[in-house]
């Protein structure tokens, strides 16, 4: 995928509508007020090749640093919240979406305010063992 395929999925989230129960098509799902969408494919891995891997976080690392240098051009610099906290307090609190599920998948976010909604943009991993993935949110909820 391309930075420009990138920035138009973000586009699109920061206009569409919130659905009103969750809602998971392929690769882009949401509730009441947020958006989740994978950005690019995600790769499997049928067979653990360490060289395989390798290449496919490097490419996910270098996607992620070109959009993130083209959103703080279109958005002013990001914050960087820290998920950590948000993980820890899931235990006892119920957290809202989309935090609830940003934080169980990535340790951090660049954060953005787009208007009078939240830009998230990470690198997550769905589960252990499984390769990254380039994950964007926007909500209007506020990061707890």
């Amino acid at each position: 995928m391309t930075t420009a395929l990138h920035l138009d999925t973000i586009e699109r989230l920061l206009t569409r509508a919130f659905p009103d129960t969750g809602a998971s098509p392929p690769h882009t799902w949401g509730g009441p007020g947020y958006h989740l969408a994978e950005l690019g494919v995600r790769r499997p891995f049928e067979e653990e090749d360490p060289a395989v891997e390798a290449q496919w976080a490097k490419q996910v690392s270098a996607e992620y640093d070109a959009l993130t240098e083209a959103l703080t051009v279109r958005w002013g610099a990001p914050e960087w919240f820290s998920l950590t906290s948000v993980l820890m307090r899931s235990t006892e609190e119920e957290i809202p979406e989309p935090w609830f599920t940003l934080c169980g998948v990535t340790r951090d976010v660049h954060l953005w305010r787009a208007g009078s909604r939240w830009l998230a943009v990470c690198a997550a991993q769905w589960a252990l063992g499984q390769p990254e993935v380039l994950l964007a949110s926007v909500t209007v909820v506020d990061p707890p």
